[in-house]
């Protein structure tokens, strides 16, 4: 791999992405980098428009489907470029998603819900991106759709957005609807169950024996 500076990390390309990762670096956070920043070059996001400030941490639901790690990325895509990756993390809900009440969900506490806390009035979280209002009735299609209507229209134009409306449009049909082939991209993402998170408190189940693993 291309030597490079871990501080310059912003300025990371896929072409400088090899098989083997930099001392101290992690190349599925490189990866990450890499996409939010070319993402925002394939988009012509100017850099007086992106949001400025830091994301310390999103959480989603366990087991998230490919609207809530496009939400994700799109979030991180409409920030100011930085040089390290924010945790992204699933946890199981503890109580109900009408309260998810700090007491029984602390490592909520000050995130950026992803796909959750639509129907809570918990003002501990920094920030809610949830296709569900306080009612749990659906407002859009999707929570990709909800950051895409909060941040991204203001970013870019009609021209740009339509170069991943493709994508965009498979994820509302497929989140609002339902209905996924065992085999689509939606439901391939949501099973990938062995892929395990290194954030504590994180679960994973085995498709095959369902037996609950704890870090």
């Amino acid at each position: 791999m291309k030597n490079f500076d871990r501080i310059d990390g912003k300025n990371i390309l896929p072409e400088l992405l090899k098989e083997k990762a930099v001392v101290g670096s992690s190349i599925i956070d490189d990866i990450i980098l890499a996409s939010s920043n070319k993402l925002r070059e394939y988009l012509s996001i100017h850099k007086s428009v992106l949001i400025r400030g830091h994301i310390k941490k999103c959480v989603t639901r366990k087991d998230p489907t490919l609207d809530n790690y496009c939400a994700d990325l799109l979030l991180r895509t409409c920030y100011e470029p930085i040089s390290d990756v924010p945790a992204f993390e699933e946890h199981l809900i503890r109580d109900s998603e009408t309260v998810l009440s700090s007491e029984l969900n602390p490592r909520l506490h000050g995130a950026i819900l992803i796909g959750i806390g639509g129907q809570s009035a918990n003002p501990d979280f920094a920030a809610v991106y949830d296709e569900h209002d306080m009612k749990g009735t659906r407002i859009l299609d999707s929570a990709t759709q909800v950051i895409i209507e909060k941040h991204l229209k203001k970013m870019i134009g009609v021209e740009e957005l339509n170069k991943i409306n493709p994508l965009i449009k498979t994820i509302n049909i497929r989140d609002s609807s339902g209905g996924t082939h065992y085999d689509a991209l939606n439901s391939f993402t949501k099973n990938l169950h062995y892929a395990q998170f290194k954030q504590p408190g994180f679960v994973v189940e085995n498709l095959g024996s369902m037996e609950k693993i704890y870090h």
